[in-house]
């Protein structure tokens, strides 16, 4: 059933936006989960594998793009693709969890592990992507920063701010797929399907809950290129009992998140690992254990493994504000 929705006019299309959460799975584990593979292709993306439905009919954001087609000689520089991502959220009303490794591979092949896939402004926000990031004029990250440093700079945190950053960062999504050349965009319909972009915002309001919103941009017909734009607020479960989420390459992080997938579907050791998981508190230390189990456990035994690894790249966010638990030097930044 689809939640109830503000819809407004933006660009001749329509923005939606709703109170529907992630799939809350119900048992020991709570979680969800975006997942899908298609082939991969030469793009600037962090890698984005998921099932999702499309938005229903009338809410959706219809924009046929205009792309210019692009022939790039073989000495023209290449946009660097970030490929092969899995990203990690344990998330309460009061606190996020947030984890990714630092693993990418460029438009040249050249593989480099110490990519930062968060970006964080004013010490109280939080960005992460999986799927289609940007290109050598364009960073949606840098995007997410730049324009969170500039609604936060002025006025309380509060739920307008939130959806002022959402908005914006999704509005300069949209100008910019508009210049990316025809041949990248079936590309990236070719690797990750409808779904081409899953963003994650968190933003500590003033009273120290935190808001948590995803974006999702969908192509719904590539033959046309008519874009779709879901904006979703998520929300915590109504204690501090944290539920857990994964997107990117989530084959593992599905098997330890779904509690009513079929016992054949589970590999043994994600069989065992679960024993251990029901026999633990269910508090903030056992969540962290998990939120970074499922990333050790995915570039250890995910059928991507090859995609994924690199550096750890972690950061939480609370009352006290933005802690780095991680080393490397551009997540600081």
């Amino acid at each position: 059933m689809r939640c109830p929705v503000q819809v407004f006019q933006f660009d001749g299309g329509f923005w939606t936006t709703c109170a529907e959460g992630w799939v809350n799975c119900q048992g020991p584990v709570a979680g969800w989960s975006f997942s899908r593979r298609r082939p991969f292709d030469r793009l600037d993306t962090v890698r984005s594998r998921g099932k999702i439905g499309r938005p229903a009919k009338g809410l959706q954001l219809n924009v046929p793009l205009v792309l210019i087609l692009l022939v790039a000689a073989n000495s023209c520089a290449l946009a660097e693709i970030n490929s092969g991502t899995i990203v990690v959220l344990a998330f309460t009303k009061s606190k996020a969890i947030l984890i990714a490794d630092g693993h990418a591979v460029t438009a040249r092949h050249k593989a480099v592990d110490n990519k930062c896939k968060i970006a964080a402004s004013s010490g109280r926000f939080l960005f992460s992507i999986a799927g289609v990031a940007g290109d050598e004029h364009w960073d949606a990250f840098a995007t997410a920063k730049r324009i969170a440093d500039t609604q936060l700079s002025v006025g309380q945190a509060g739920r307008s701010q939130m959806m002022s950053i959402v908005n914006a960062w999704s509005s300069e999504t949209l100008a910019w797929w508009k210049t990316v050349p025809e041949r990248s965009v079936e590309r990236a319909f070719s690797a990750h399907g409808e779904r081409l972009m899953s963003a994650l915002f968190c933003l500590r309001l003033e009273d120290n809950t935190i808001l948590y919103y995803t974006v999702q941009v969908l192509i719904q017909d590539p033959q046309y290129r008519k874009f779709g734009v879901d904006i979703h607020e998520q929300h915590p479960p109504p204690n501090e009992t944290f539920k857990i989420g994964a997107f990117g390459e989530t084959d593992i992080a599905d098997q330890l998140l779904r509690p009513m997938l079929p016992k054949k579907a589970r590999l043994p050791l994600i069989r065992n690992e679960l024993k251990q998981w029901k026999a633990m508190p269910e508090n903030e230390e056992t969540a962290r254990f998990r939120a970074r189990r499922i990333i050790d456990l995915t570039i250890a035994n995910s059928r991507y493994g090859s995609l994924v690894g690199g550096d750890i790249n972690h950061v939480e966010l609370d009352r006290t504000g933005i802690h780095w638990l991680t080393d490397n030097d551009e997540c600081r930044q």
